[in-house]
């Protein structure tokens, strides 16, 4: 009745619901590894909300409200243009161990969650604004000891979400494919860890604190929003790297005079050669790949038509080369008829990392940016790869990017004078 209700004995109705929320929440710690089997098979992504404790009872609106206030304030973007240190913010937790044990891949999954407790292992994490490769193991308590910390709530969510795999597995529910759904996206994690840990690409070059030179890492697998700025000492490994970035900072300024292809449109083009075998220029990577016939008929065909200011397509079916035919006819452009640069590629999102790899592979001397990724990646692309130390000089010579991103970015690409749009 009422009058039960408001002096909290409840009525009959309200303690059903209540079992009912009950009922629900037991069903939620069941359901936690079912959700990721099926997320693992249809590929869907399990959306736990890393800055978002999960909350097994209901949650008024004004706690709501709080709580995305806090989640608000831990939203800081990083600077890359600081040196000064700024407070410890956890990004993620990679992996958890016993104390005392070292990661391998090979552990017995069941015990990796079942032996789990919070005060009894290390956590391994990533730290916002440092590299994988700058990841510590630490214990719940020396991470809460670490003061002016942000981002304790990952870690508390991780823990939970590894209880709640715990109590499935020892409800004595798990099939022996859980286990094996537990292995795989361990194993995939650590080597996603490992591809993160390697460098891709240098970016930029600074003076650090101690008058050491420091360099802007780009990172395999990752965007040019999670660039960190590493010293030359923890970069011995990667000296390859270091000396093609001098390189093209020293290739962004032409030393001589190239071609204007806006400008130069009659006989400065022609006259047309044609190409009979593969050119010296078109490297085919360590492999010696080759240009089959048709491809240098193909490339024969792009460069008549650029001579003569003809716009053309493509239209071979799917699988023989249009893309090496671009990419070879970009290279002809350059180092055939010396046409000064910068190119624009535009594609499908999909295969973007199929022409990275195809430009790396046939053009390596040729500096191609990726433009892609969120607003941030962006910005630290336009401000980094975009000119020369003069401000002025172009410094890459292709852009590969997206139809989305040339729409959404009009204003910033639309300054330059793309010399093909491929």
């Amino acid at each position: 009745s009422d009058s039960d209700a408001e002096w909290g004995v409840g009525s009959g109705a309200a303690r059903g619901r209540r079992r009912k929320r009950k009922g629900k929440q037991d069903e939620a710690v069941v359901a936690a590894v079912a959700a990721a089997r099926i997320s693992e098979r249809t590929g869907a992504e399990i959306n736990y909300s890393e800055e978002q404790d999960i909350d097994m009872g209901e949650t008024s609106a004004e706690e709501a409200e709080m709580q995305a206030r806090e989640r608000a304030k831990q939203k800081i973007p990083i600077d890359l243009d600081t040196t000064q240190s700024q407070p410890a913010a956890i990004e993620k937790i990679l992996d958890h161990r016993q104390v005392g044990k070292e990661q391998t891949e090979d552990v017995d999954i069941g015990a990796h969650y079942i032996e789990f407790d919070r005060d009894e292992v290390e956590f391994y994490i990533k730290w916002e604004r440092t590299s994988y490769r700058r990841s510590t193991w630490k214990t719940f308590d020396e991470v809460r000891s670490i003061p002016e910390l942000r981002g304790l709530g990952k870690l508390t969510n991780h823990c939970k979400r590894v209880e709640e795999v715990k109590s499935f597995l020892l409800s004595g529910m798990a099939a022996p494919e859980d286990y094996e759904e537990l292995t795989v996206r361990r194993e995939a994690n650590l080597a996603a860890i490992e591809e993160n840990c390697r460098v891709e690409r240098i970016v930029a070059e600074r003076t650090g604190q101690d008058n050491e030179p420091e360099y802007l890492v780009k990172w395999e697998n990752a965007g040019y929003s999670e660039c960190t700025w590493e010293n030359y000492k923890d970069l011995s490994g990667e000296q390859t790297l270091i000396d093609a970035y001098l390189v093209r900072e020293q290739n962004a300024i032409p030393s001589g005079k190239t071609l204007n292809a806006f400008r130069d449109l009659g006989p400065a083009r022609k006259p047309f050669k044609r190409i009979v075998e593969q050119p010296s220029w078109l490297y085919g990577g360590p492999e010696g790949r080759r240009l089959r016939d048709y491809q240098i008929e193909g490339l024969n065909f792009l460069a008549f038509s650029w001579c003569n200011d003809r716009n053309v397509i493509l239209a071979d079916e799917m699988g023989l080369g249009k893309t090496l035919q671009t990419i070879s006819l970009i290279g002809w452009c350059k180092h055939a008829k010396n046409v000064g640069h910068p190119f624009l590629v535009v594609v499908p999102l999909s295969t973007i990392a199929a022409w990275q790899r195809e430009f790396a592979r046939w053009l390596p001397d040729l500096n191609v940016v990726c433009y892609q990724g969120d607003a941030e990646s962006r910005g630290i692309v336009r401000r980094n790869e975009f000119y020369a130390t003069n401000g002025k000089t172009v410094k890459f010579n292709v852009l590969l990017t997206t139809p989305e991103l040339v729409l959404a970015d009009e204003a910033e690409l639309s300054s330059f004078r793309f010399s093909l749009l491929a």
